[in-house]
């Protein structure tokens, strides 16, 4: 199953354990996963896959299965390379 990754400091200050629920929300939107605590990602980061959590049914090996990085991003092209930033601020905390 696809996890959200956190750095194993920044979980334990928020109380989260590997294979926890968390929700990660933004500033246009929230999605939930499971947590995989690991040291192999910045203190700052989180990392979700774009791969999964997809709402199109014709992608039955993704639909429906782990955090849509979509519902985070706020529609903001770049005006120069007119990209999506697939960066943005997020807080994170165990969910209830």
């Amino acid at each position: 199953a696809q996890r959200i990754l956190i750095n194993a400091r920044t979980a334990k200050k928020r109380g989260i354990k590997d294979k926890d629920r968390v929700c990660v929300e933004s500033s246009v939107g929230k999605v939930t996963g499971i947590a995989k605590v690991t040291e192999c990602i910045h203190p700052e980061a989180l990392g979700i896959s774009s791969h999964f959590g997809s709402f199109a049914k014709g992608k039955p090996v993704a639909y429906g299965k782990g955090a849509n990085l979509n519902k985070l991003l706020p529609f903001d092209t770049d005006p120069v390379s007119s990209g999506v930033d697939s960066c943005v601020g997020v807080k994170v905390y165990k969910e209830l």
